[in-house]
């Protein structure tokens, strides 16, 4: 007598599995979605900081008038952060550039938050901000 499997034995592990992955697959791409929200948030506290930064530095130097007149944040934020951002294309995963003083942020393919660099000279969240306030 061979000793072997029986085919309903290979159908309920089959059936196992799937059950096991069909509960496992959707609570990685929540890990996934977390974890993305995660590093743009510490994106946005980098930034911020860099800007404080910026500001101080300005006011050490006692400048005030460059920092109100002629201070912008660069495209990938390379002149507030020690390391530039790579920016995506609209609606990607990560940053990109939506005008001269906007940036998205997303987190999932299309699920974004807009942020801008105000006449005040903040870094404020303008919509879908729930994530990142």
């Amino acid at each position: 007598m061979k000793k072997a499997f029986t085919m309903i034995e290979l159908i309920f592990v089959i059936v196992i599995l799937g059950i096991l992955a069909g509960i496992g697959i959707p609570k990685l791409a929540v890990t996934r979605d977390d974890a993305m929200i995660a590093k743009l948030r510490a994106d946005i506290a980098s930034i911020r900081s860099g800007i404080a930064h910026e500001k101080g530095r300005h006011m050490i130097e006692a400048n005030m008038t460059g920092w109100n007149t002629k201070f912008k944040l660069e495209d990938n934020f390379s002149n507030v952060l020690e390391m530039k951002i790579l920016l995506k294309k609209p609606g990607e995963t990560g940053w990109s550039k939506s005008s001269t003083n906007e940036w998205k942020a997303c987190y999932r393919k299309n699920n974004c938050a807009t942020f801008e660099f105000d006449s005040d000279k903040n870094f404020v969240c303008k919509d879908n901000c729930k994530y990142f306030e």
